[in-house]
This record gives C-alpha cells, sequence and structure tokens, in this order.
C-alpha cells in the first residue's frame, strides 16, 4: 500500500479540527505496509504522531464540509506559540500576548476581531458561540503555557521563565 502523504504535504485531522492544519514531517511504513507512521506538525497542537489507519488525514480540500476554517482559528492558538522549531523564549512572549483577553463580552469580542481579522465576528456568530470558542481557546492556552514552562525546566531556564511569568502576573497558572 502507497501512502497518499508526502513530506511537506498540508493536512487536518477531520476528527480534531481544533488542531489546525498540519505539514506532514514524516511517513514511515509499519506492518509491512499496512499502515503508515506519520508525524505531522499541526498549528493548533504543535507535533502529533498518528498511525494510517486507523486515525485518518485529509488534504485542506477534501476536509468535511461541517468544518469551519472560522471555528478551527478561533479553538486555535497561532502557531508561532506551537511551532518548536521557534525559539522558547519567543514562543513564552507570543503566548503572554494572548492574555491579554479577559473572558467578559468586550475582551471576547476583542479576541474574536484579532482571531479573525474581521471588525465584526457578530455577523456570522453569536455572542455564545464566541464564548464557547473562547473557552476552548483559553483551555489551549494555559496548556500551552504548562507545557513551555516544562520545557524551559527542561533546558535549565526554569528561574528565568519565572521572572518573566511572574512580571505579567501569571506565575499562578503554572
Amino acid at each position: 500500500m502507497e501512502p497518499n502523504f508526502k513530506i511537506n504535504d498540508q493536512v487536518v485531522n477531520p476528527s480534531r479540527p481544533e488542531w489546525g492544519f498540519g505539514t506532514i514531517l514524516s511517513v514511515e511504513s509499519e506492518r509491512g505496509g499496512a499502515s503508515f507512521r506519520v508525524r505531522v506538525n499541526f498549528s493548533g497542537a504543535g507535533v502529533k504522531t498518528i498511525v494510517v489507519p486507523p486515525g485518518r488525514l485529509s488534504k485542506p480540500g477534501n476536509v468535511p464540509a461541517d468544518i469551519n476554517p472560522d471555528v478551527v482559528k478561533l479553538q486555535t492558538l497561532p502557531e508561532i506559540i506551537t511551532d518548536q522549531s521557534i525559539d522558547l523564549e519567543i514562543r513564552i512572549a507570543e503566548l503572554i500576548k494572548v492574555y491579554r483577553f479577559t473572558d467578559d463580552p468586550r475582551g471576547i469580542f476583542d479576541w474574536a476581531v484579532w482571531r479573525l481579522g474581521r471588525n465584526d465576528p457578530l455577523k456570522d456568530f453569536t455572542a455564545d458561540e464566541l464564548a464557547q470558542f473562547f473557552e476552548q481557546f483559553t483551555h489551549r492556552r494555559d496548556l500551552a503555557l504548562k507545557s513551555l514552562y516544562r520545557e524551559a525546566r527542561q533546558m535549565g531556564l526554569e528561574q528565568k521563565i519565572k521572572i518573566i511569568l511572574a512580571r505579567n502576573k501569571l506565575d499562578n497558572r503554572v
């Protein structure tokens, strides 16, 4: 069986649309070619390894119609935060910037304008939908902060990161 994907192909995981768009990093044959281990760097989830089948990947043009790219954008973090090829301190600085948005209606509206790049996200989504997407986004944001903190500790940068987080009043979140 030949793989349907090559290195650098753009894909999505139809069962995890919140992961956003991904770029294939590697494809390795498993079980005599009956399946493939595919490493993908997803914009909203970082690097994931998926065995296909049973896992599924689709090219962006083949994404089921019920996956709205705007919803994916609202639910995921900017790629600069999850891209492990980018310097850790830059990723942390970018992540700290997204903590400026609050969960009050105005904060959620401003966040949606920023994520979608449109002046009136209420033309496409209700306030309740935006609040739900914001909750998912902030959950991922907080998980990313904890993950970056763990990465900093592993690199021996714990004290430096603690200072940055304290300066931004985020030290109680890790």
